[in-house]
């Protein structure tokens, strides 16, 4: 993506955390900089519907929860987590041995590392017994996650340019399920690049590992394809530029 976009990129998502973590890195981030393009993956289970644990993300967040804004995304989601932030072992009692770890590890950490910027996606082949079956229609949108979805769109669009995303499925996903995030999407000129039902990628076991995870093969085609379009969003967003300065000239 920075060999073709001819930006520094860099992956700020985590591994089954969704909107609520995001927004927290996002706020943290915004202290310092702001990037010019955010790249948002919507995954329903993660970011709009009741799924998992939303105590799930704040995990992440333990260790920053000083930091400006940080401590009000915990009141929201357990207001008795402000009692155990008092103790600083609890924030970071899952991390104490990973840390020291990070610091001897031989590993470079530079930016010829890609595992420190991004996904190292895996070679195994598909595996059918892993293949997870999405009931669409029995999942309630979570008024949380959607609140923090708003908060992190608002914020986003102050100083960046704003793209959604949804990764390809297996078996594809009923397009219902994305409906409050297109919306949103929709209500302020947010591109939202589709790709759960690209036949492409339905049923194309070459590319996937499981159901729901791409395989090194399916990363580096999805990532050819994304970039694709993320091109032309940024042609049409200079064209747009161009156009609303010859109009106030």
């Amino acid at each position: 993506m920075e060999e073709e976009l001819g930006h520094t990129v860099y992956n700020c998502g985590g591994n089954g955390y969704g909107i609520i973590l995001s927004y927290g890195r996002l706020l943290m981030i915004s202290e310092r900089y702001h990037p010019q393009l955010i790249v948002m993956e919507v995954t329903p289970e993660f970011d709009l519907v009741e799924y998992n644990d939303n105590l799930r993300d704040l995990g992440e967040l333990k260790r920053h929860y000083n930091r400006k804004g940080v401590s009000g995304i915990f009141s929201d989601i357990e207001h008795t987590e402000k009692y155990k932030m008092m103790s600083y072992l609890y924030r970071y009692n899952s991390d104490f041995l990973h840390n020291p770890l990070r610091m001897i590890s031989k590993k470079p950490f530079d930016r010829n590392n890609v595992g420190v910027q991004g996904f190292i996606p895996s070679d195994i082949d598909f595996d059918e017994m892993r293949v997870k079956e999405f009931q669409d229609d029995e999942k309630k949108p979570d008024p949380i996650k959607l609140s923090y979805l708003k908060r992190f769109v608002d914020l986003a669009l102050k100083h960046s340019r704003l793209v959604f995303v949804v990764s390809p499925y297996w078996d594809g996903r009923d397009s219902g399920i994305f409906k409050p995030a297109r919306q949103l999407a929709d209500s302020l000129g947010i591109p939202f690049l589709d790709f759960s039902n690209d036949p492409k990628y339905i049923h194309n076991d070459k590319y996937f590992r499981d159901g729901i995870h791409l395989n090194a093969r399916g990363a580096d085609v999805f990532t050819a394809d994304l970039v694709r379009r993320l091109k032309d969003v940024m042609r049409e967003d200079t064209r747009a530029n161009i156009v609303i300065s010859s109009i106030r000239k």
